[in-house]
C-alpha cells in the first residue's frame, strides 16, 4: 500500500495495464493514465506509472537517481538476461563498450549491402504473391535471415529463437498467465538456444562469435560474453519485427504518409523514428529510486519502483502536435530507443536493418493495403501486431 507520504499527492489507479483487454488497447488505457498526472501510482501492482514525456525523459537520463538495477516486477530467477540493460556503470560500461565495439559505424556500413539484397529478395517474392502476413511473412522471413546471420546462429530452427524473445519480454511484467502461458511455448526455443548459442555453435566471425573472442582477451568474461549473446537475441529479433509490423499496419491507416515514402524513399529513416514515437515495441522500461526526490513535483522515496511507458510519453499531447496521428515528416527527439547510458546499444543495426527493408519496399511498392484484422500480439512489455494482413500493390 501506497505510505501516507503520497496519499493525496499522487493519483492512484486500479487499473491494470497488463490485463489482456488492456494489452490489446494499450493505447486508449495508457493514455487515461498518462492524463491522471505525472506520476501515477498503480494500487494492483504496487509501482508508479510514468507515461509524460517529460517526466519519462527525465527518469530515464538520471541514471544516478533512478536505477536499472531495480524495476517493477524483478524476479532474480527471471530468463531476462541480467547484464546490460539490469546494470548501471561502471559494470554496464564495460559491457556496452564490448557491444558497441562490434556495433562500430564501421562494422554496420559493412552489412548494408547484404541487408539490401536480401530486403529486395524478400520484397520481390512477396510482390508476386500479392497477399501476405506483414509481420509472419514480411518481418519474419528478412529478420531471420539477416540478424542470425550477422550473429552466426545455425540455420537450423533459428525461428524458434522468437519464442524465447517473446518469453523475455513477458519477463519484464507480472507472473500472470500471459508469461506463464509463454514460458511453455518457449520450451524448444530454450532447448535450441541452449545448442546452439554457446561458443562451440556460432560462427568464429559473427556477433556471437566475436563476443567470446572478448573473453579469450580478458575483456569479458565467458559468462558474461555468453548474456551478451542471450541480450542479442532476447532484444534483436522480437522488437525489431513488431517495428516493421508496426509501421506497416501505421502506413495501411494513413496512406497518404506511404505516399511520401514512396515519392522519397530516403524518408525510410524518418519512418523508423515516427514508429519509435507513434507505436513503439517496448512497452516499459522499470526503475529502482536510489534516494528521496521529487520528480514534477510528486514525492518517490528511496526503494521505489516505477515503469517509464514509452508509448503513452510518445503520444503525449504536451510534447507533440496531433500526438495521436502518424506524420513522416515530424521532427524532434523520441524515446523509443531510450536515452543517456541506456539508450539502445543496437540501434545502429536496428536502424540499418529497417531502412534497408523499407527503402526498398517505398521504390518498389506504391500502395499498402489492409485487407483484413490485424491481430493483436499479447505480451506484456512488447507491444505490436502478431499478424497485419497486406497486399502489396506493385509500382
Amino acid at each position: 500500500m501506497m505510505s501516507g507520504l503520497y496519499r493525496n499527492v499522487i493519483p492512484t489507479t486500479d487499473a491494470d495495464p497488463w490485463a489482456v483487454e488492456e494489452i490489446r488497447n494499450a493505447k486508449s488505457s495508457e493514455s487515461r493514465i498518462r492524463e491522471l498526472g505525472p506520476v501515477v501510482w498503480l494500487s494492483q501492482h504496487k509501482c508508479f506509472f510514468v507515461g509524460q514525456h517529460a517526466p519519462a525523459q527525465s527518469v530515464l537520463t538520471r541514471w544516478r537517481e533512478f536505477s536499472s538495477t531495480g524495476r517493477p516486477f524483478q524476479d532474480e530467477q527471471s530468463i531476462v538476461p541480467q547484464i546490460l540493460v539490469t546494470e548501471d556503470p561502471p559494470a554496464h560500461t564495460r559491457s556496452r563498450d564490448a557491444l558497441m565495439h562490434l556495433l562500430s559505424p564501421p562494422a554496420i556500413k559493412s552489412m548494408r549491402e547484404e541487408f539490401t539484397r536480401q530486403a529486395e529478395a524478400v520484397v520481390d517474392r512477396f510482390l508476386q504473391q500479392g497477399t501476405l502476413d506483414g509481420v509472419q511473412d514480411l518481418a519474419s522471413s528478412y529478420i531471420l535471415k539477416i540478424f542470425p546471420d550477422a550473429i552466426g546462429l545455425p540455420e537450423e530452427n533459428r525461428e524458434r529463437v522468437l519464442k524465447f524473445g517473446e518469453a523475455a519480454f513477458n519477463g519484464a511484467g507480472p507472473r500472470n498467465k500471459i508469461l506463464a502461458d509463454s514460458l511453455v511455448q518457449a520450451v524448444p526455443a530454450f532447448e535450441w538456444i541452449e545448442r546452439n548459442c554457446n561458443r562451440e555453435a556460432v560462427t568464429p566471425n559473427g556477433l556471437a562469435g566475436r563476443l567470446y573472442g572478448f573473453a579469450d582477451e580478458g575483456i569479458l568474461t565467458e559468462a558474461e560474453a555468453n548474456l551478451l549473446v542471450m541480450t542479442l537475441l532476447g532484444a534483436g529479433f522480437d522488437t525489431t519485427m513488431v517495428t516493421i509490423g508496426n509501421t506497416l499496419h501505421a502506413f495501411s491507416q494513413y496512406p497518404e504518409e506511404w505516399s511520401k515514402l514512396h515519392a522519397n524513399p530516403l524518408l525510410a529513416k524518418n519512418a523508423l523514428e515516427e514508429t519509435l514515437r507513434y507505436d513503439p515495441p517496448a512497452r516499459m522500461m522499470g526503475r529502482l529510486v536510489t534516494q528521496d526526490l521529487e520528480l514534477e513535483g510528486a514525492p518517490l522515496q528511496k526503494g521505489d519502483v516505477l515503469g517509464v511507458f514509452l508509448g503513452a510519453a510518445g503520444r503525449d499531447p504536451r510534447r507533440w502536435e496531433n500526438a495521436d496521428q502518424y506524420d513522416l515528416t515530424r521532427k524532434g527527439p523520441h524515446l523509443g530507443f531510450g536515452v543517456g547510458v541506456h539508450s539502445c546499444a543496437g540501434q545502429a543495426l536496428a536502424r540499418l536493418e529497417f531502412e534497408c527493408l523499407f527503402s526498398v519496399l517505398a521504390q518498389r511498392v506504391k500502395k499498402v493495403e489492409l485487407i483484413g484484422t490485424p491481430e493483436r500480439l499479447i505480451n506484456n512489455n512488447i507491444l505490436g501486431w502478431i499478424r497485419v494482413p497486406l497486399k502489396l500493390h506493385a509500382a
